[in-house]
Parts: C-alpha cells; structure tokens; sequence
C-alpha cells in the first residue's frame, strides 16, 4: 500500500519555516493529525486533508505520497 510521505511533509513544513500547531491551525486540522501524519503513523488520509496540506505547500496531492 503506498502512503503519505509524513517525511516529505515535514520537510515542507519545516522549509516554509512553520510549526506543527501554524500548519495544523492554518488548514483547520489538530496538530495531533498532523503530527501523526509527518511520523508516518497515519498513512492514510482523508481527500480533503490532503487537498489542503497540498494547496498549503504549493504542491501537488501526488508529491505527498511514497
């Protein structure tokens, strides 16, 4: 099964120098979700969740996965 690649999202956070709790407030989501999602314990998402990180980084919803 292929997942989200929570290191790659990270590393978009990280590079946009923002916080877990800036992105996770910023596309209405807990930074619990988000946290979850960057230490690859939560490989699956919801579409609208994953629209939003990817509209948020400027990215494709494709480059967010593994």
């Amino acid at each position: 099964m292929i997942g989200l690649d929570g290191a790659r999202i990270r590393q978009l956070r990280v590079e946009t120098d923002k916080s877990i709790a800036q992105v996770a407030n910023d596309i209405g989501i807990s930074e619990s979700t988000l946290n979850h999602i960057e230490l690859g314990h939560q490989q699956g998402t919801n579409i609208v969740t994953l629209k939003l990180l990817a509209d948020y980084f400027g990215v494709t919803t494709d480059s967010l996965y593994r």
